[in-house]
């Protein structure tokens, strides 16, 4: 089945999920389309939470075409903890090279 999201201001589109994935499943991969950690996400549909991340799909009654709120929970998404990772390592690097003249 085809998802919907509302994220940020915009939408995230998920396609020929199964019915039988897991909520757990599902956050998995908002994390690789969105960047947000799945302990941060939050999933809302039709003014429920899914916070049972072993629930199935088909078990909360999300159908075809089903439109969910994608909330953050707080904290820094993977993209931004990548890029402070690159930074730090940019910084050492700096510092190391700066230190051996």
């Amino acid at each position: 089945m085809d998802l919907t999201f509302k994220h940020a201001g915009s939408d995230v589109q998920l396609q020929a999920v199964p019915g039988s994935e897991s909520i757990g499943q599902l956050k998995a991969r908002l994390e690789q389309a969105t960047g947000l950690f799945v302990r941060q996400q939050k999933l809302i549909f039709k003014g429920k939470v899914l916070d049972n991340d072993s629930a199935t799909l088909d078990a909360c009654k999300l159908g075809p075409g089903a439109k969910l709120m994608l909330l953050a929970s707080g904290g820094v998404s993977s993209s931004s903890a990548k890029v402070r990772r690159c930074l730090l390592i940019t910084c050492i690097h700096m510092s190391v090279s700066n230190s051996c003249r």
